[in-house]
């Protein structure tokens, strides 16, 4: 890397934005101030985002040229290092911010559905990131990972009716988030907090849990599979905008697996969940049949050692 670097130099570049905790109790309890506030917050959160993909996506490129041996933490140029790891932290505090003022102006309705305080996004290599562990993450967000996947919408938009059409016609990325859950049920609150601050459109869930009762999640429609004895289970959230087709939906020994198709990404999504005592050979096989599908996303719980 050509000599280390310490926090504070890593840092050194990022950019000014208001921070919450400096704010008086006065200023925190007017709305307007902290609308105004949540709008500039959102609009650097949207900077560092592209940022962020420009910069994932210098990475990739770099991997692809290179040898199967590649290691970007040694080969990787030195300052696009360096200004990715000042914008990751950058974006974890403005989420953070974000939320906080969220809390604020959007009055809880009970405790169950109070947002947790203690996780922290960062971004990882390959188009991937996972939840900084440094602030003692839940159950549920240490086992949490998000994908941007850069896919154009291929329908025409006359044939799209609702009234969310608009925006969906606009999009040019999925956002992708895959959660072990165990026990969903219990982290209801929790999630569609993550959700939400996320802009998540397709959230992949295993060890579910469930029964026959389904969870809902407002603003998207889901796809579930459930188990007849406890533990396993499997689902799939689709934003209620996006139109999609449930393939195929099934158990094979003791594993699980929900396959959707999007036509106007053409895109397939798979969600797996494979115990670990089930036949590795016979999974795997099951699998490469799966992903024969052109443009397949596979997410889920594997157990492959």
């Amino acid at each position: 890397m050509g000599g280390t670097r310490g926090n504070d130099g890593a840092r050194s570049g990022r950019s000014s934005h208001v921070s919450v905790s400096h704010m008086s109790d006065v200023e925190l309890d007017d709305p307007e101030i902290l609308r105004k506030i949540n709008k500039k917050l959102l609009r650097e959160n949207k900077e560092l985002k592209n940022n962020l993909l420009l910069l994932q996506n210098g990475i990739i490129e770099m991997e692809k040229n290179s040898s199967e041996n590649y290691d970007p933490h040694t080969e990787l140029d030195t300052d696009m290092y360096y200004k990715k790891e000042e914008i990751d932290t950058e974006f974890g505090d403005i989420l953070s911010e974000l939320k906080t003022i969220k809390d604020e102006i959007r009055p809880r309705n009970n405790s169950s559905s109070e947002p947790s305080n203690h996780y922290k996004e960062t971004f990882c290599k390959s188009q991937t990131r996972r939840i900084n562990k440094k602030q003692n993450p839940s159950p549920l967000t240490r086992s949490c990972s998000f994908s941007y996947v850069p896919v154009s919408p291929l329908l025409d938009t006359s044939t799209i009716t609702g009234t969310n059409a608009p925006g969906f016609a606009k999009k040019s990325n999925l956002n992708l988030l895959y959660i072990n859950t165990h026990n969903m049920a219990t982290k209801i609150g929790e999630l569609e907090n993550l959700i939400d601050m996320s802009n998540i459109d397709i959230s992949v869930l295993t060890k579910t849990w469930l029964n026959e009762s389904q969870v809902n999640i407002k603003g998207y429609i889901s796809a579930h599979l459930y188990r007849e004895t406890k533990g396993g289970g499997v689902a799939i959230y689709v934003k209620q905008h996006i139109p999609f087709i449930v393939f195929s939906a099934e158990t094979f020994e003791i594993n699980a697996y929900i396959h959707i198709k999007i036509p106007a990404y053409k895109v397939n999504t798979i969600a797996v969940y494979k115990q670990p005592k089930a036949s590795e050979k016979n999974s795997l096989e099951k699998m490469e049949n799966v992903l024969n599908e052109k443009n397949a996303i596979c997410l889920g719980d594997f157990n492959i050692f």
